[in-house]
């Protein structure tokens, strides 16, 4: 399930209607927007959800103007057409994960933004040998965060990060894949690239407690930073944005709790003073929001 300020669920037909699932800890309301049956066998998970191929479920929810994220907000409210807009105007985004679910189908793709954003990134839930395609002409990153999958030429692993610049067939292997896609709509420049776990070489970071190592340089720099508990930055701000994705741990900033699958994008402008009170590991990236604002 994921978690974002406004709440959308989508499964394939063109059909909408609104339930109400309630569970211990939160009440959700969902609009689905789209169902589609899928048959029995290998189902594969096209990116484009305009292709006539079946589609595997797209189920996203986001969480509307919550003053505290801690993965489980008391009480989610619905956004009203002035709420969006204000939304649309903030210079945070964010929205959760629950990486310790397990998938709920053969294939099963998590909006973090929203499905057409030009910058887009998801959580993608492949069962055993299912398979995921890549469009041609954009750029996808992929970070490993659970299980094995290949492609035509890398095997990929838990915590492995591979760039792709042209179409793909992503396939898991025999126990699944879990995998965060992030997909930049118009990428005149793009270098494959792969940096796998095993060939990690990790360096001090430039605060104390933290231990950084470099994935993807360029107009878009990509690393993975490493929070020892008690490390800590003073507020500041990007001039070119920043967005990050906690893979582990937690952090804090002021009164708030980010756990492990929290994502936040943070536009030109946002300032943040974030710190780590147990182990943590975030995967950053930064340089690719400038002129988004």
């Amino acid at each position: 399930m994921v978690l974002r300020n406004e709440t959308r669920m989508n499964f394939g037909h063109r059909i909408v209607l609104e339930d109400v699932a309630r569970d211990k800890q939160a009440r959700w309301r969902y609009r689905i927007r789209h169902l589609r049956t899928i048959g029995f066998g290998r189902r594969h998970c096209p990116q484009n959800t305009d292709s006539v191929l079946p589609l595997c479920p797209l189920p996203a929810c986001r969480v509307i103007a919550h003053n505290r994220f801690d993965g489980q907000p008391a009480e989610p409210k619905i956004a009203s057409a002035e709420q969006g807009a204000d939304m649309q105007t903030q210079s945070i985004e964010r929205a959760w994960v629950d990486l310790n679910a397990g998938p709920r189908g053969t294939c099963e793709i998590n909006h973090l933004t929203h499905a057409e954003d030009a910058q887009w990134l998801g959580v993608v839930d492949l069962g055993p040998f299912a398979t995921y395609t890549v469009d041609a002409g954009k750029r996808h990153d992929l970070y490993v965060l659970q299980g094995d999958a290949e492609t035509d030429d890398h095997s990929l692993h838990t915590h492995d990060f591979l760039i792709l610049c042209n179409a793909t067939v992503v396939g898991a292997g025999e126990s699944g894949a879990r995998l965060l896609v992030y997909r930049q709509a118009c990428a005149s420049v793009c270098h494959p690239l792969l940096r796998t776990a095993r060939d990690r070489a990790w360096r001090e970071g430039v605060n104390p407690r933290m231990r950084v190592v470099s994935l993807a340089n360029g107009v878009q720099h990509v690393s993975l930073v490493a929070w020892e508990p008690g490390a800590r930055t003073r507020d500041h701000t990007h001039p070119s944005g920043e967005e990050l994705f906690i893979l582990s741990g937690e952090i804090r900033n002021a009164e708030e709790c980010y756990p492990a699958g929290t994502w936040l994008r943070l536009h030109p402008g946002a300032t943040h003073a974030p710190y780590a009170e147990v182990p943590t590991v975030i995967l950053l990236r930064h340089g690719h929001l400038a002129g988004a604002a």
